[in-house]
């Protein structure tokens, strides 16, 4: 009779990366390969050498036994070069084993557990806790010092890799433990399960429209090139134009608020014996140089010895002014150039700089860095690309299969307002989701008589958006104030109306610091001194967020323990939305789309974005994908309930596009239809 059991995991690898900027091992570089791969199972140790990426891993379990889960550290990595060397479980190529079967990712594992505190916990500090041995130095020290790993003495790399199984090992038991205790198993399988479905989407990556990129690129560069000249030659006077830094705060500052500015000129001041030029340097002073606003600044405003003037700073001092001030209009060229830098220092100069042989961007998605349990990304960071507006990021992002191929965004509808009726239990929230009223369309109703005459319905109804989501996300009036820049007065009326339709979710809100457990043992002490404590909150996923105390105001000391109140709101909403919900459909949509034969390798996972999920489909199946992805991410509900034993009673809805590239979308059902009639739209 064959018997189940567990393999511990961990492979040692090539560490070059100097052809894509990388800085740490890479497996998307080709030379780059698993040099050593190590498994423990029953107590035996299973250690295999290779000498190139060609080399297949072939991982078994001893006679009469089959691996059914992996545990490793950090396992999406090393997953990644299974992949690289056609890895086989028992058999099975690495992809069909994760289909069928599970891992326990202890990095993982160990972040949910201490509530978020310890972000990306390596394996020497999850062994420490758990008593297990520290990581031999010498190989690290060889690492830092850049000499490759497939140089190294085998016996010294074999005992440190046998010595990281073993504490893997040690962690997972201790772990598993804690889990079951805590009742957070169920969290831990389902992130662990999602987190296979991250290495897809890495593994996978996002193809690049090459030509578009070099193209825009230098469009955008010799627009920004031409609105410096602009700037420069409408406002500054010709003896700053070339002492002139337009990203510098300071200068900046000056130039809008007043003040002196300074700059150094090297002048001829006669000529030396020898008949040579005589210069020296010269400081110049000019008073107000620009303009002098200074009379409309906040005092918030002030940093340092000048003002600040981010973009916030320089909406609400653009509000203030008439419209056909010469400072707004040059406000408006200041942060058209900063998007502009943005842009291109962001994507068009650093893609290039890490984009594969393949033409595609393998991005990292860092399952282990917040508070919050929602998902960053870096190398480079997609999740900031907006649906909207001027900005032509997203149009390079094409599908592999080009015009035979779509890129489908899914996107779920009020998710974080419905994830905030559900935990604040909010019935006038509730019912208002139930009915099918948009939230934010109620409130604006409310304020629209308020709002600046100038603005559309449409930017009216947008603008309030952004201050109910600040409201979610623990914002106050002034906050909101300075992000949206909103005069103080309107947010104070739409937060009035909002609470005033939905005064539950207040109610909620203010119950939150008697939730906290507080922990007796400080964690340091704040900048006044003050011992420095945890509050933990529970959510009713499983999932605990952790709060450290601030250097609070006194007003705040005499009435509640001082933890962020932003925080303390922000934390479970975000959480339940984008940490607990998407993260765990996207675990069962990843097996779906891997355990159906004709979608499998023609319907690819690629990104997520917050509440969104990104795939390249193969118009061949396109309406059959559309079907499964729907009724997966739709099926949310059902899904909750298997996983977490949870009654979420409320409608998710998502909106489906597709389209040529990740920017021009169009409803999917359109999109479906016309494919079968006119294959070659």
């Amino acid at each position: 009779m064959t018997k189940h059991c567990f393999a511990i995991h961990d492979v040692e690898t090539t560490i070059n990366n100097t052809s894509i900027g990388k800085t740490k091992s890479f497996a998307f570089y080709d030379e780059n390969y698993a040099v050593y791969n190590g498994v423990k199972i029953n107590g035996e140790y299973y250690i295999t050498r290779n000498d190139s990426p060609d080399d297949v891993i072939r991982i078994n379990a001893p006679e009469g036994y089959l691996i059914k889960l992996i545990v490793g550290h950090n396992w999406k990595f090393d997953l990644h070069y299974l992949a690289k060397h056609q890895a086989e479980i028992d058999g099975i190529p690495v992809r069909d084993w994760i289909a069928q079967n599970h891992i326990w990712d202890t990095q993982t594992a160990e972040y949910i557990l201490t509530s978020h505190y310890n972000k990306y916990p390596s394996l020497d500090q999850c062994s420490e806790k758990y008593g297990g041995t520290l990581k031999d130095d010498r190989i690290k020290i060889m690492w830092d010092a850049n000499i490759p790993t497939e140089t190294m003495m085998p016996e010294m790399l074999e005992e440190y890799l046998e010595g990281d199984l073993d504490n893997t090992g040690i962690v997972f038991k201790e772990q598993l433990k804690a889990a079951k205790e805590s009742g957070q198993l169920p969290l831990i399988r389902a992130m662990n399960d999602a987190n296979l479905a991250y290495q897809e989407m890495e593994w996978n990556g996002m193809k690049i429209d090459y030509k578009e990129l070099i193209a825009r690129g230098r469009y955008l560069t010799k627009k920004r090139d031409a609105l410096v000249t602009l700037i420069k030659t409408k406002f500054i006077v010709k003896e700053l134009i070339n002492n002139l830094n337009l990203k510098s705060t300071k200068q900046l500052s000056l130039l809008i608020f007043g003040g002196d500015f300074d700059y150094v000129t090297t002048d001829l001041v006669g000529k030396y014996k020898n008949g040579n030029d005589k210069y020296k340097k010269v400081t110049h002073t000019i008073t107000d140089p620009l303009f002098n606003l200074s009379k409309l600044a906040k005092p918030e405003w002030k940093k340092a010895k000048w003002y600040s003037t981010d973009d916030k700073v320089l909406t609400l001092l653009a509000y203030e002014l008439p419209d056909n001030s010469p400072a707004v209009e040059f406000i408006k060229y200041i942060q058209e150039l900063r998007a502009l830098d943005k842009e291109i220092s962001g994507y068009y100069d650093s893609i290039p700089k890490i984009l594969c042989d393949d033409c595609r961007i393998h991005q990292n998605i860092n399952n282990c860095a917040t508070s919050t349990g929602r998902l960053s990304e870096s190398d480079p960071n997609l999740q900031n690309l907006s649906k909207k507006g001027k900005s032509r990021v997203k149009k390079m992002f094409i599908s592999r299969w080009g015009k035979d191929g779509v890129i489908m965004d899914v996107d779920y509808k009020q998710l974080e307002v419905i994830g905030l009726a559900f935990i604040s239990g909010c019935p006038d929230l509730i019912a208002d989701i139930i009915e099918g009223k948009d939230v934010h369309n109620e409130t604006w109703k409310k304020v629209k008589h308020l709002m600046p005459k100038h603005m559309r319905d449409d930017e009216q109804r947008r603008v309030v958006k952004g201050v109910n989501f600040g409201l979610i996300y623990g914002g106050g009036a002034k906050t909101i104030s300075k992000e949206s820049g909103l005069p103080m007065k309107i947010v104070k009326e739409i937060i009035k109306a909002f609470y005033g339709r939905y005064p539950g979710v207040r109610e909620w809100q203010d119950s939150l610091q008697d939730q906290l457990t507080v922990l007796r043992e400080t964690v340091g002490r704040t900048d006044k001194g003050f011992p420095r404590q945890m509050g933990i909150l529970n959510s009713i996923t499983g999932r605990s967020y952790s709060f450290l105390t601030y250097d609070a105001p006194e007003w705040v000391r005499n009435k509640v323990t001082s933890f962020s109140p932003t925080q303390l709101k922000n934390y479970p909403i975000q959480g339940f939305a984008t940490g607990d919900v998407v993260p765990t459909v996207i675990g069962v949509l990843f097996r779906k789309l891997l355990n159906n034969p004709r979608l499998r390798n023609l319907c690819l996972l690629v990104n997520t974005v917050h509440d969104s999920i990104i795939l390249d489909c193969h118009k061949s199946i396109l309406e059959e994908a559309y079907e499964v992805v729907k009724s997966t991410t739709e099926g949310a509900p059902s899904i909750l309930k298997e996983v977490f034993n949870i009654d979420f009673n409320l409608p998710l809805k998502v909106d489906i596009t597709a389209g040529r590239n990740w920017k021009q979308q169009q409803p999917i059902t359109d999109f479906v239809y016309l494919s079968i009639i006119y294959p070659y739209v």
